[in-house]
């Protein structure tokens, strides 16, 4: 397996994060290659990520549950009411969006020749395997409120010199054993700065 490469990136290479503000990293491994059952790689959610985004939902329906039960018992009035409505409402929301994120897989597809994405409305084609020209992975500060910490990303780069968000991450080591498994798979070079 191939953890880098010898040859140099190309010099239009960006070493920013692809998706800028709007990408979305997790303190933990949120993402891992598995085979489905017709042979392709796919990353996809791990178990963590989906039981992570479930707690949510499920406190969420819970403090909407408990809202509805004090407003019937009349313990907390309308103020109980609102705030388990808005307290059960946000937890829902926020759980319901990382259910739908999470939902994301990106499949590798040797027989069609193509990198497509799925599980977020249709279907969409990110690549064909002709025009990647490599994987990038590179290392990013995430700042919090609890502290500052690394996460990996991995972005799909291809002859038209766009860079696709694969896969966004604190766990360097699964992440970059999973590009080097595709990077092999795709027979291009892997430019890993995530040290």
């Amino acid at each position: 397996m191939r953890t880098t490469t010898t040859s140099a990136p190309p010099e239009w290479l960006e070493w920013t994060p692809a998706l800028g503000k709007r990408s979305v990293s997790a303190s933990f491994k949120s993402r891992e290659l598995a085979r489905d059952e017709r042979g392709r790689y796919v990353l996809r959610a791990t178990v963590g990520d989906r039981l992570f985004s479930g707690l949510f939902v499920t406190l969420g329906v819970g403090g909407l549950v408990a809202g509805g039960l004090m407003t019937r018992q009349e313990e907390g009035g309308l103020g109980g009411l609102l705030l388990a409505v808005l307290v059960g409402g946000v937890f829902l929301g926020v759980g319901v969006y990382m259910w739908r994120h999470g939902n994301r897989r990106v499949i590798f597809d040797g027989l069609g020749n193509e990198v497509r994405e799925e599980g977020r409305g249709e279907p969409r084609v990110l690549a064909r395997y002709a025009d990647v020209v490599g994987l990038q992975l590179l290392r990013k500060t995430v700042e919090s409120d609890e502290g500052d910490w690394t996460s990996v990303e991995l972005n799909l780069v291809t002859r038209d010199r766009r860079r696709h968000s694969l896969a966004d991450h604190a766990s360097r080591t699964a992440l970059r054993r999973d590009a080097g498994q595709l990077a092999d798979h795709l027979g291009v070079p892997l430019w890993d700065r995530s040290a």
